[in-house]
């Protein structure tokens, strides 16, 4: 912890002077310790200040709204308290002992089900649920990029789907914001939820992109079909088949533009949807 915020924090009276601060690994968007004193085994997660990212948001209040109204749940960490600093809003909850990425798919698709289950949730941002917003959205990310003529020429049909009810999205179900422990699995970093289309989580925690980068390569073909089975509302999984290649050519889109902002792991993450794309594309070709 930053001497400045760890003696406000004392100061304050929210942590005693005899706490012990171990920095915690992961966290692309804030800093996260593990804050340890007598009656206390915490996490204290500070926010660095809001940014521009087309896809996920980092709001704070947002994390502090859906970790109040999950609280005894199951599902997320549980809420201690929130603190204002000098440095930005510090968030506390409950260490959870267990593993990042450790989850099995089906493990995951039951934890995902859960949550959308519990339908809309708090009051948090709302996204159209349309088939159409989610390739505008794709095109508005791609439109930001430096070179966009490869991606735009795979550009998918969009299918004749209705929109559905939103639903409580975690918002950034990768494998890394998932967590093993012995009694089941958590949703940690909470930054990013939304009323949307339950979907929207399904594709992140599947999306080939984003599981090399949390656990180094995406999952099997069997994998993502074990937890397709395993999720509990088949009409989702449904119509999460029919919609997967616009979910895969806008985070094509986003590796994209993370990479025209300086972080290169993105570009072999970006490669990776890429190929999901075009494998879907040979798919549908061959059945028609």
């Amino acid at each position: 912890m930053t001497p400045l915020v760890a003696s406000f924090l004392v100061a304050e009276g929210q942590v005693t002077a005899d706490a012990t601060w171990t920095p915690l690994q992961g966290g692309r968007s804030n800093s996260l310790w593990r804050v340890k004193a007598p009656g206390a085994d915490w996490v204290c997660k500070l926010f660095h200040a809001p940014d521009s990212n087309p896809l996920f948001p980092n709001d704070s209040t947002a994390e502090a709204v859906v970790l109040a109204a999950l609280k005894g749940v199951g599902l997320a960490p549980e809420l201690v308290k929130t603190v204002s600093t000098p440095a930005g809003l510090c968030i506390f909850y409950d260490f959870i002992p267990g593993k990042a990425g450790r989850v099995s798919p089906e493990d995951v698709a039951g934890l995902l089900g859960r949550l959308h289950c519990l339908g809309s949730g708090p009051a948090v941002r709302r996204l159209p649920t349309e088939i159409d917003a989610l390739l505008a959205h794709a095109l508005r990310i791609l439109d930001q990029c430096k070179q966009k003529s490869d991606l735009l020429a795979l550009k998918p049909t969009v299918p004749d789907l209705t929109a559905v009810t939103p639903v409580l999205i975690h918002g950034d179900a990768t494998a890394a914001n998932i967590i093993s422990t012995k009694t089941g699995c958590v949703l940690i970093d909470w930054q990013c939820p939304a009323l949307a289309d339950p979907c929207e989580d399904i594709a992140t925690y599947l999306s080939p992109a984003m599981q090399f980068l949390s656990t180094g390569s995406p999952l099997s073909q069997p994998q993502t079909e074990d937890f397709l089975q395993a999720y509990p509302v088949v009409a989702t999984t449904q119509r999460y088949r029919a919609i997967a290649p616009l979910f895969h050519f806008r985070m094509a889109a986003y590796c994209r533009w993370k990479t025209d902002a300086g972080h290169s792991e993105y570009s072999d993450a970006g490669a990776l949807e890429v190929l999901a794309l075009k494998e879907l594309s040979r798919s549908t070709s061959q059945s028609q």
